[in-house]
């Protein structure tokens, strides 16, 4: 009986289903001496804590950076077409490996379930 609540449903719904449809955004990623760069954005390798990669072609090939700031969550990149083992010994040079991941979360599961 709420009108105004089923507007705003009907609204995020069409929303999501416009965000579902548009293709993501390829935002180049490079592996430098100094730090990583995302795009126009570069992150010194003194703001990254960690990182791990996550590798069972075909479904999941991801590098997962975890920062040192709390507050900014870890970043999963797809590795697409790299070489995994040539990423890994490029970034150890810099910053430590965490072995203590194996899988990926509960979230990054349910969203790539959902998108096949």
């Amino acid at each position: 009986r709420n009108f105004l609540f089923a507007i705003v449903v009907i609204m995020a719904g069409v929303i999501i289903a416009l965000s579902a449809m548009r293709e993501p955004q390829r935002i180049p990623f490079l592996v430098t001496t100094r730090g990583v760069a995302l795009g126009r954005q570069f992150v010194p390798y003194k703001e990254l804590r960690s990182f791990w990669i996550l590798y069972e072609p075909p479904h999941l090939k991801n590098l997962y950076v975890d920062f040192r700031s709390s507050v900014t969550p870890h970043l999963v990149i797809p590795l697409e077409e790299q070489d995994p083992v040539e990423l890994r010994r490029a970034l150890l040079e810099f910053i430590s490996e965490d072995e203590t991941q194996e899988d990926e979360s509960l979230t990054e599961l349910l969203g790539r379930f959902l998108k096949l």
